[in-house]
Protein backbone atom coordinates (compact mmCIF):
# COMPACT_ATOMS: atom_id res chain seq x y z
CA UNK A 1 0.00 0.00 0.00
CA UNK A 2 1.08 3.23 -0.61
CA UNK A 3 1.40 5.86 2.28
CA UNK A 4 -1.06 8.22 1.00
CA UNK A 5 -4.05 5.17 0.47
CA UNK A 6 -2.95 4.19 4.38
CA UNK A 7 -3.21 7.77 5.75
CA UNK A 8 -6.71 7.43 4.18
CA UNK A 9 -7.31 4.67 6.09
CA UNK A 10 -6.19 5.85 9.28
CA UNK A 11 -7.86 8.80 8.57
CA UNK A 12 -11.45 7.51 7.66
CA UNK A 13 -10.91 4.62 11.04
CA UNK A 14 -10.66 7.73 13.32
CA UNK A 15 -13.76 9.50 11.49
CA UNK A 16 -15.78 6.07 11.73
CA UNK A 17 -14.34 5.33 15.54
CA UNK A 18 -15.34 9.00 16.62
CA UNK A 19 -18.49 8.77 15.37
CA UNK A 20 -19.94 6.85 18.11
CA UNK A 21 -19.23 9.90 20.62
CA UNK A 22 -21.34 11.88 17.98
CA UNK A 23 -24.33 11.77 19.90
CA UNK A 24 -22.31 13.53 23.05
CA UNK A 25 -20.46 16.10 21.03
CA UNK A 26 -23.68 17.69 19.96
CA UNK A 27 -25.35 17.03 23.73
CA UNK A 28 -22.72 18.66 25.79
CA UNK A 29 -22.92 22.47 23.88
CA UNK A 30 -26.92 21.94 24.37
CA UNK A 31 -26.60 21.31 27.78
CA UNK A 32 -24.76 24.25 28.70
CA UNK A 33 -26.24 26.71 26.33
CA UNK A 34 -30.19 25.71 27.06
CA UNK A 35 -30.51 23.35 30.41
CA UNK A 36 -29.89 25.25 33.40
CA UNK A 37 -27.72 22.70 35.40
CA UNK A 38 -27.80 24.88 38.94
CA UNK A 39 -31.09 23.57 39.43
CA UNK A 40 -30.26 19.85 39.10
CA UNK A 41 -27.00 20.69 41.03
CA UNK A 42 -27.43 19.83 44.71
CA UNK A 43 -23.89 22.24 45.16
CA UNK A 44 -25.22 24.73 43.91
CA UNK A 45 -29.00 25.02 44.94
CA UNK A 46 -27.30 24.19 48.84
CA UNK A 47 -25.23 27.10 48.35
CA UNK A 48 -28.02 29.74 47.54
CA UNK A 49 -30.29 28.28 50.47
CA UNK A 50 -27.46 28.85 52.18
CA UNK A 51 -26.33 32.53 50.56
CA UNK A 52 -30.23 33.47 51.66
CA UNK A 53 -30.02 32.98 55.20
CA UNK A 54 -26.53 34.86 56.12
CA UNK A 55 -27.14 38.26 55.77
CA UNK A 56 -25.58 38.98 59.84
CA UNK A 57 -22.86 36.98 58.79
CA UNK A 58 -21.51 38.45 55.49
CA UNK A 59 -20.27 41.49 58.15
CA UNK A 60 -17.86 39.38 60.15
CA UNK A 61 -14.72 38.88 59.07
CA UNK A 62 -14.37 35.19 59.57
CA UNK A 63 -16.74 32.46 60.35
CA UNK A 64 -15.88 29.03 61.72
CA UNK A 65 -16.55 25.72 60.18
CA UNK A 66 -18.48 22.80 61.87
CA UNK A 67 -18.99 19.28 60.91
CA UNK A 68 -19.72 15.68 61.94
CA UNK A 69 -16.07 15.08 60.61
CA UNK A 70 -12.87 16.09 63.05
CA UNK A 71 -11.66 19.23 62.02
CA UNK A 72 -8.09 17.65 61.92
CA UNK A 73 -9.74 15.60 59.09
CA UNK A 74 -12.12 17.60 57.36
CA UNK A 75 -9.44 18.13 54.48
CA UNK A 76 -8.52 14.48 54.54
CA UNK A 77 -12.28 13.15 53.39
CA UNK A 78 -14.44 14.07 49.95
CA UNK A 79 -17.41 15.37 51.47
CA UNK A 80 -16.34 17.51 54.34
CA UNK A 81 -13.88 19.50 51.53
CA UNK A 82 -16.91 19.81 49.50
CA UNK A 83 -19.12 21.16 52.17
CA UNK A 84 -16.30 23.41 53.39
CA UNK A 85 -15.72 25.14 49.71
CA UNK A 86 -19.89 25.57 49.59
CA UNK A 87 -19.74 27.23 53.32
CA UNK A 88 -16.35 29.02 51.68
CA UNK A 89 -18.14 29.91 48.64
CA UNK A 90 -21.92 31.22 50.53
CA UNK A 91 -20.17 33.15 53.02
CA UNK A 92 -17.51 35.71 50.59
CA UNK A 93 -16.12 38.06 51.69
CA UNK A 94 -16.07 36.53 54.97
CA UNK A 95 -13.24 34.29 55.60
CA UNK A 96 -14.14 30.21 56.26
CA UNK A 97 -12.11 28.72 59.60
CA UNK A 98 -12.06 25.14 60.47
CA UNK A 99 -12.27 25.98 64.10
CA UNK A 100 -15.23 26.93 65.88
CA UNK A 101 -13.63 29.88 67.87
CA UNK A 102 -15.77 32.90 65.77
CA UNK A 103 -18.65 34.73 66.58
CA UNK A 104 -20.53 32.93 64.04
CA UNK A 105 -20.23 29.13 62.81
CA UNK A 106 -21.91 27.36 60.31
CA UNK A 107 -22.36 23.80 60.75
CA UNK A 108 -23.08 21.02 57.87
CA UNK A 109 -23.92 17.59 59.29
CA UNK A 110 -25.08 14.56 57.61
CA UNK A 111 -25.44 12.46 60.23
CA UNK A 112 -25.45 13.67 64.11
CA UNK A 113 -26.11 17.30 65.06
CA UNK A 114 -22.55 18.11 67.22
CA UNK A 115 -22.93 21.45 68.91
CA UNK A 116 -19.57 22.31 70.53
CA UNK A 117 -19.53 23.98 73.84
CA UNK A 118 -20.53 27.62 74.09
CA UNK A 119 -22.46 27.75 70.93
CA UNK A 120 -26.24 27.93 70.39
CA UNK A 121 -28.13 27.10 67.67
CA UNK A 122 -29.01 30.74 65.74
CA UNK A 123 -30.61 29.59 63.10
CA UNK A 124 -31.16 26.15 61.24
CA UNK A 125 -31.56 26.50 57.39
CA UNK A 126 -32.62 23.15 56.56
CA UNK A 127 -31.37 19.81 58.47
CA UNK A 128 -28.25 19.18 57.60
CA UNK A 129 -27.31 23.18 57.68
CA UNK A 130 -27.37 24.83 61.08
CA UNK A 131 -25.58 28.63 62.24
CA UNK A 132 -24.32 28.84 65.45
CA UNK A 133 -23.79 31.83 67.80
CA UNK A 134 -21.28 31.98 70.30
CA UNK A 135 -23.07 32.93 73.86
CA UNK A 136 -21.99 36.19 75.26
CA UNK A 137 -20.22 35.43 77.87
Amino acid sequence: MKEKNILRLVYVLLIVFNLQYLLWIIQVPYTFLFDDFRSKSTFASTTQLLKSNIENIKDESAVGFLSDTPPVKVFDLVEPIKDFYMVQYAVVPAILKNDTESKFVVGVFHKDVLIDNGLEIYKKINNMIYIFKRRES
